[in-house]
């Protein structure tokens, strides 16, 4: 993705596919964010290439703070990208009562005609074949399981350099997510990206939208990170 491209020109990028997502195949014994914990640390140890700037965004912000909950040793640093997993403010949309159309314009804010590039390469039947085993994946973390009160609790022991980059108006999680993570990590800093053009608010796919401002994000991040720890 433009982002990725973006994000490499400044570090030395490793992306991978969660299990369960992507081409990755879901492993028969994983049952809840604790396995996918398990498996970025022997991901870890495979690279041998630690302490690494940890960043996530949306379900992979909340495998990513549950990461750095359990091993904060490991990360030099933590960017979390409208990360799901906390309790905001007011109601938001069933992503398993959604059509892939309602999905996708929730995500953009009604945006998506103008990410077709981003958005292409869905080709039936594949996309419906993977689109049911990302979901079933995503039911398997968040079906009765949509707030973690336990990881409230547990963000206290992220004792890194943390950034959580946020979004004007986040129609998947609603408001409030990203803020409390920025509130309950110690020292966090938060930031909001505006939107691609005046009166549209920025969405939850930053990334996708705004792959270059999301990436100056992280790299000033990185940055300041590394030249504090001189």
């Amino acid at each position: 993705m433009p982002f990725h491209e973006t994000l490499a020109q400044h570090v030395d990028l490793v992306a991978p596919e969660h299990p369960g997502f992507g081409d990755s195949e879901l492993p028969a014994h994983f049952r809840d964010f604790g396995d996918f914990v398990l498996h970025y640390d022997e991901f870890l140890r495979a690279l041998d290439a630690e302490p690494v700037h940890l960043v996530g965004t949306s379900l992979g912000g909340r495998i990513a703070a549950h990461l750095a909950t359990v091993y904060p040793e490991r990360f030099a640093s933590l960017t979390l990208i409208v990360p799901a997993g906390l309790r905001g403010e007011g109601s938001r949309p069933d992503p398993f009562r959604q059509t892939p159309e309602a999905a996708i314009d929730l995500l953009t804010n009604g945006r998506a005609d103008r990410l077709q590039a981003e958005l292409a390469g869905f080709d039936y039947p594949e996309s419906v074949v993977q689109g049911y085993r990302e979901d079933t994946t995503l039911a398997l973390l968040t079906f009765t399981n949509r707030y973690d009160r336990l990881l409230e609790h547990r963000l206290s022991r992220v004792g890194i350099p943390s950034l959580v980059i946020d979004a004007e108006e986040d129609r998947v999680l609603g408001r409030g997510d990203a803020a409390r993570y920025a509130e309950l990590i110690p020292g966090a800093v938060r930031t909001v990206i505006p939107g691609p053009a005046p009166h549209e608010p920025s969405s939850h796919a930053l990334h996708v939208e705004q792959p270059e401002a999301v990436a100056a994000a992280i790299v000033a991040h990185i940055r300041s990170t590394s030249a504090s720890n001189e």
